[in-house]
Formats: C-alpha cells, sequence, structure tokens
C-alpha cells in the first residue's frame, strides 16, 4: 500500500516493515481486508482529488498524526487547494476535535514551504 499507510510505525524501529505489512503477516485476512478498504476508498470518484485530500487533512488534524496531516496538506496543495483552504480545513477540524486539533494543524502549515 502506497501513501502515509506504507510508511513504518516509527523512526526507532530497527525493521523498517510498515504496520500495514506487519498485520497482514500477523494476520492475513485482516491485512487484505483493509488493504481492499483502502483501495476501493481511492477508487471512489464522488469527491474531488483535491477536497479528497482537504477532508483527510482535517481528519488527521483532527487526530493529531502528523505524518498524516503533513502527507495530505501537501497533496492537497500538489493538486491545487490553497493554503486559506487548507486553514479552512484546520479550522473546522477544531469545531469538532477542539483547540489541540487547530494548534497541531496550524503547526503543519506553518512547517510548509511558501
Amino acid at each position: 500500500m502506497a501513501g502515509t499507510h506504507g510508511r513504518a510505525v516509527s523512526a526507532d524501529r530497527a525493521d523498517r516493515t510498515s504496520w500495514s505489512e506487519w498485520i497482514t503477516a500477523q494476520e492475513p485476512a485482516v491485512g487484505e481486508a483493509f488493504g481492499g478498504l483502502v483501495t476501493a476508498a481511492r477508487e471512489m470518484t464522488a469527491i474531488a482529488p483535491a477536497q479528497r485530500e482537504l477532508t483527510m487533512f482535517a481528519v488527521s488534524c483532527a487526530l493529531r498524526i502528523r505524518s498524516s496531516s503533513t502527507a495530505h496538506a501537501r497533496r492537497a496543495l500538489e493538486l491545487g487547494s490553497t493554503r486559506p483552504e487548507l486553514l479552512h480545513a484546520v479550522v473546522l477540524a477544531a469545531l469538532s476535535a477542539g483547540l489541540p486539533a487547530a494548534v497541531h494543524g496550524v503547526g503543519i502549515l506553518r512547517e510548509l514551504p511558501e
């Protein structure tokens, strides 16, 4: 699986096995089912790619997942989203998840190159 889902769990792990690869090795049916869900979600077309990345950015901010927040913010920008749209997503995340989500999202935006 590509993208955020294929990254290593943590930098301090001796092996660089992604969490999805590890789960698949432990429980193949679970790993394959999750992989199928990820593939199916990526193949859906009702939401435009840039809006999909903005949504994933907002959710990642709400959950305060740094690697996912950064990856989705970058992809949203690459797909034509603007910094004001990213900030709007942060504010919307904060409405549901509270101030920590906003602090997290603003931190990600401040680190992105202009």
